[in-house]
């Protein structure tokens, strides 16, 4: 340790007293006296900011050296020192949208809730929008200083504060009375448009809107943020739960079928916004065994009940999860197997009359190959009355015309008439009747193709019957 120290002495990097940090710890000690070197070093510069005093910086680095060293105090849970870091990070880089972050979380940390939200406020209102939504944390950290003083969202937002709001703001027009919840709402928004890869922020405000009781929009929201970031872990997790939720709530089987979806997505891709794994497997594991568990319920699926049983047995014998948890699927996965087997030994699993009449009725519907079967015999049928009937008239006709009989004689002018107008009737309308059968053919018949050829064919005989009795009445 004493090591440590005299490294950390000689250390006038915020990069160099991280790393140390990271060394350390292991050693509690170790850490608390590193990041109290880095307390002293920021101080030094902040006090010669405060007399106007020009000076090489004490604790020098880029904002993310700063980042990463008061991240380590905020772990050990040293909110003054962290924010004597981000202070000191503030002079040296300028308005850093990282840092102005790690300040609203550090001042929500050491319980100045009421500053914090200020602090974003400001900054929301100060800085141009898209380097207010340069980064995520600002617009998080405002609604989860928001959440402290109004877990409901729903409290009217102070006119007091109608200055710290932006000019162009929606919610800062004079005429309108603002809640806390459409405050948060349109800062997260803000950053979504300029930069809609942020994922932290489309959850946060998804989450804002489900407790305000908007389930519908929270879903849309989720659904939007996965159109801009398809692979997040953290994201399909949540539209998981959030159709879980609506689910058990309303007792549909396509949302639980949705959430099975993308619960399921969610443990099949892995990467998160800046790198961070914000969603443990296990957490996945487990939600995904209760929306199996509410489809097996609510569909009343002997196949989800088995699945659910599989993933709490999975659970359950992962070593490294939290004994609580792991306690938990245990007395699931019993619950459904006691579920189980009194459908089986009771006989839950038979039909009820309904289900019965249900599937008596679909044996009686006719098969798709009987249902072809009989459009092939009406395209038969329709295809002898337009083509065939004609065809045996005019060669009945004809037979007569030419019969040496007597009554051919007596009926040779009328029949010879009759033959000449049957004949041009059949050689003008035969597209007609070539068009009819193709139709036929068409809606009767599951193939397209055929309609074409077998309307060619249909005008064809048509119009060569009415020629050849053309010619026979004029003999």
């Amino acid at each position: 340790m004493q090591q440590l120290g005299a490294r950390a002495d000689l250390s006038h990097s915020a990069e160099e007293l991280h790393n140390l940090m990271v060394e350390a710890r292991p050693q509690p000690l170790g850490q608390r006296e590193i990041l109290e070197r880095a307390q002293g070093l920021a101080r030094e510069d902040i006090e010669a900011a405060e007399r106007g005093e020009a000076k090489t910086p004490s604790l020098g680095g880029d904002h993310a050296d700063f980042h990463n060293l008061a991240t380590e105090a905020f772990r050990c849970s040293l909110f003054e020192l962290s924010l004597d870091v981000i202070d000191a990070g503030l002079l040296h880089c300028g308005q850093n949208t990282t840092l102005i972050g790690d300040k609203i979380q550090a001042m929500l940390g050491s319980g100045r809730t009421h500053e914090a939200i200020d602090l974003g406020l400001r900054y929301w209102r100060d800085l141009h929008p898209r380097v207010f939504a340069s980064d995520w944390r600002p617009a998080t950290f405002l609604r989860r200083g928001v959440e402290q003083i109004d877990p409901s969202y729903e409290t009217q937002f102070p006119e007091a504060k109608r200055s710290l709001l932006p000019k162009a703001s929606a919610v800062g027009n004079k005429e309108s009375k603002p809640k806390w919840g459409d405050v948060v709402e349109e800062a997260l928004q803000a950053v979504n448009r300029e930069n809609p890869s942020h994922i932290k922020v489309w959850h946060a405000l998804a989450e804002v809107q489900h407790t305000r009781g908007r389930a519908a929009d929270a879903i849309n929201t989720l659904r939007g943020a996965l159109k801009a970031n398809p692979l997040s872990q953290q994201l399909c997790f949540a539209l998981g739960e959030r159709f879980l939720t609506s689910a058990r709530d309303q007792g549909a089987k396509d949302k639980v079928n949705e959430a099975i979806h993308y619960l399921s997505k969610a443990l099949q891709v892995d990467y998160q916004d800046g790198f961070q794994h914000d969603v443990a497997a296990r957490a996945i594991i487990l939600r995904l065994a209760q929306a199996y568990e509410a489809k097996a319920t609510i569909a009343e699926d002997p196949a989800a009940i088995e699945k659910a049983r599989m993933l709490y047995q999975q659970f359950e014998q992962d070593e490294d999860a939290e004994p609580t948890f792991r306690d938990y699927a245990s007395t699931r996965e019993r619950c459904l197997r006691t579920y189980e087997s009194d459908r089986i030994e009771f006989g839950a699993d038979e039909q009820t009359p309904d289900e019965r009449a249900v599937e008596t009725e679909q044996q009686e519907k006719p098969t798709q190959t009987e249902i072809q079967a009989r459009n092939r015999a009406k395209v038969f049928a329709w295809t002898t009355l337009v083509v065939c009937v004609p065809w045996i008239l005019s060669v009945a006709l004809a037979a007569l015309r030419l019969n040496p009989h007597p009554l051919s004689w007596i009926l040779d002018q009328p029949l010879k008439g009759l033959a000449f107008w049957l004949g041009l009737a059949q050689a003008a309308l035969a597209p007609l009747a070539g068009l009819v059968c193709g139709i036929l053919i068409r809606r009767k018949t599951v193939s397209a193709k055929a309609c074409v050829p077998a309307g060619a064919i249909a005008t064809a005989l048509v119009a060569a019957t009415g020629i050849a009795l053309i010619v026979l009445s004029l003999l």
